[in-house]
């Protein structure tokens, strides 16, 4: 993958931030949306996301089907204001650490596929943990060189 240059400008940062989540949660964090089009050197905000298999998100927050359809909904309950203020509060951790508006965001698997399918909606992992490729467009991270990831840079 040819990480385009703002990217890996800011990676060091955003990677510090995501070992960090990755330490807590136990499963990767990847960058997604805008940040990662060559055409958008300067983001808006910088989309992280943590995707938890559907029975540990349950076991965080509550039922994650429940948690679907109550963001359809708008009915929010305790499953929703607590997923919303961990989401919250781990943006601002973000912001602070990384000094970038990082937009941080937990889904449960089952939600993560059907709604931002990897064929449509690329993902790279930015924790520098071993990972399995997701898409052809992941990086692979060498465990004895976590740079390595940096493939190439696109200007």
């Amino acid at each position: 993958m040819i990480i385009p240059k703002h990217v890996a400008e800011n990676l060091p940062r955003l990677r510090r931030f995501a070992n960090s989540i990755r330490g807590l949660y136990g499963f990767p964090v990847f960058l997604v949306g805008s940040a990662l089009s060559g055409s958008n050197p300067s983001p808006r905000d910088w989309d992280l996301r943590l995707i938890l298999p559907n029975e540990e998100f349950t076991r965080h927050f509550g039922d994650y089907e429940k948690w679907s359809h109550e963001g359809t909904s708008g009915l929010w309950t305790d499953i929703r204001w607590k997923w919303s203020d961990e989401c919250v509060k781990l943006s601002k951790q973000g912001w602070r650490e990384c000094g970038l508006n990082i937009d941080f965001q937990i889904y449960p698997q089952d939600f993560a596929d059907l709604m931002f399918p990897l064929h449509s909606f690329p993902r790279m992992q930015v924790d520098s943990r071993i990972m399995k490729t997701a898409t052809k467009t992941t990086p692979q991270v060498d465990k004895y060189n976590p740079s390595s990831s940096i493939v190439g840079v696109r200007s």
